[in-house]
């Protein structure tokens, strides 16, 4: 194999692996955030909007920095199926 054909081989896994990737962290992500409100509506007590929202907005923005370094820092050792198995799964440090 020569390079042309390895580099066109890497280029498909990356494409491959990206669209994997980010399929399955928009799927975790709807699953994680409509869970509160799946269960509330089964037991017929639902979270307020307002209140959820000024919860979100308060933690968000302590964990904003952190999100990012951690992306910075951990991408560039883990690569891209790396680091979207340990995005979604939380478990960064064990990686």
């Amino acid at each position: 194999m020569n390079e042309e054909q390895r580099m066109q081989s890497f280029d498909e896994y990356n494409k491959n692996t990206h669209r994997i990737g980010r399929i399955s962290c928009i799927i975790t992500l709807i699953l994680l955030l409509s869970a509160p409100f799946v269960i509330g509506l089964y037991l017929g007590a639902m979270p307020d909007f307002k209140a959820c929202l000024r919860g979100f907005l308060a933690i968000g923005t302590v964990y904003l920095v952190s999100c990012i370094a951690e992306y910075l820092v951990y991408v560039p050792m883990l690569g891209a199926g790396g680091s979207y198995l340990g995005f979604i799964t939380g478990n960064l440090l064990n990686m």
